[in-house]
């Protein structure tokens, strides 16, 4: 969605949802949550600095950051074709559901580089009420 204009982002979705929809004769609304759950991230990546040197920090995300990052990278990897939008994001979910997106790409490094850097982790000790 561009400036605000909601009816217009609907319209073009649903032009994709529906060239899905032609393609694999499967209800397209499934297949674009299929999509956006294999995208989704588990955690993103927090620069902070220590000192002079800047560290990535992995921070969990809620489910509806996961499925918002997993809508706008798959959005990303779309744009980089040429066509119309209805056109490039349905051939871009179809993508993921084959597994060669670069969203996919996208989601694997992020998550690369979580594991490098889970030594970064902050860890808030638990308080309990011991009141018997």
């Amino acid at each position: 969605m561009r400036h605000g204009r909601k009816s217009v982002a609907e319209r073009l979705v649903s032009e994709s949802l529906r060239i899905v929809q032609q393609r694999t004769n499967l209800n397209p609304v499934e297949v674009l949550v299929r999509a956006v759950d294999s995208v989704s991230p588990l955690v993103r990546l927090k620069t902070s600095s220590r000192g002079a040197t800047r560290i990535a920090t992995p921070w969990p995300l809620h489910e509806r950051a996961r499925r918002r990052t997993a809508v706008l990278w798959i959005k990303e990897a779309a744009d980089k074709k040429k066509g119309g939008f209805p056109l490039r994001f349905a051939n871009e979910v179809l993508a993921v559901i084959a597994g060669t997106s670069p969203a996919l790409e996208k989601k694997a490094n992020v998550h690369r580089a979580a594991l490098q850097n889970r030594s970064n982790v902050i860890l808030k000790a638990r308080v309990r009420n011991r009141s018997g």
